[in-house]
């Protein structure tokens, strides 16, 4: 009740005027919400949807599309959002059609594949610039060559894995974007040495991917191909589990520069920025 009350305060032509501000359509139709919170509740997540969303709603003369069933909400449909941390309830409007995830691009998936928001920030964090050579090791689907492409068109990008149906899906996905892709071991990478000007990955560390090839038998060995293909001065970001592994890429000369803790299906993971060494003073 105490949420229907401030879905009814909320001034949702505000929210409008930014959502068209930003690029986003115009007019508010009919309604669906998606809920997330912290800690334990008395209440499920669809209860608060429901108490939010058949509120807003009301208030714009649309109708409601409840997420408690299994059906996905007509077309149109404006997506609100509300999150409760434990102190303070956010209401939310999606400024775009769709959900940030669901890219056009994503024809295909595997398992362990990245959401594209995360694949785009892990490009943001690489700091990608025009005539960059970026290499993904285990590119999976795709997903964080392509989030590169659309931010970063100059650069040159290529992507490998081991899994045949990774590559299949990577090129598909791919189709029409200046992104090679080819079937190949992390472990023992078909490229010469300090070629990648920035490595992007998620390695299969054993979570929903277990490792395979040269990896499995030899964890530490990822560390050092990664060493060996990136330039001087180059920047890695990867996504790890957990930081235990980070001894062994401080072995290859690799330094860990920035590490960001993140949430993935409910579970830690960190996005760790690190860089290979310089070229010594005066060398050519």
């Amino acid at each position: 009740a105490a949420l229907a009350g401030l879905a009814g305060a909320a001034d949702l032509a505000a929210l409008a005027r930014l959502r068209r501000d930003h690029g986003g359509p115009r007019g508010l139709t009919g309604v669906e919400v998606s809920a997330s919170f912290l800690g334990r509740r008395t209440f499920t997540r669809y209860d608060v949807e429901d108490a939010v969303g058949r509120v807003l709603a009301g208030r714009l003369g649309v109708g409601y599309h409840s997420r408690r069933g299994a059906g996905a909400p007509p077309p149109g449909h404006s997506g609100w959002r509300v999150t409760l941390d434990g102190e303070r309830a956010t209401l939310l409007l999606r400024i775009a059609a769709r959900p940030l995830h669901r890219r056009e691009y994503k024809r295909q998936s595997v398992p362990g594949t990245l959401h594209p928001p995360l694949a785009a920030a892990m490009v943001a964090m690489a700091g990608v610039e025009p005539g960059d050579t970026v290499l993904d090791p285990c590119c999976g689907a795709g997903t964080l060559l392509i989030e590169a492409a659309g931010q970063c068109p100059d650069a040159r990008l290529y992507g490998f894995d081991l899994a045949r149906r990774a590559v299949t899906a990577a090129r598909e996905n791919a189709a029409g974007l200046p992104v090679a892709v080819g079937r190949a071991d992390a472990g023992r990478l078909p490229v010469r040495d300090g070629v990648a000007h920035r490595v992007l990955a998620n390695p299969p560390w054993g979570g929903q991917v277990p490792p395979g090839g040269l990896l499995a038998a030899s964890p530490a060995r990822w560390w050092a191909e990664v060493r060996r293909v990136l330039t001087p001065g180059g920047t890695a970001v990867v996504l790890l589990p957990g930081v235990g592994d980070l001894p062994l890429a401080l072995r290859q000369g690799l330094t860990p520069v920035h590490l960001q803790r993140v949430r993935i299906a409910g579970a830690e993971s960190f996005l760790v920025r690190l860089t290979a060494p310089s070229p010594a003073r005066g060398a050519r």
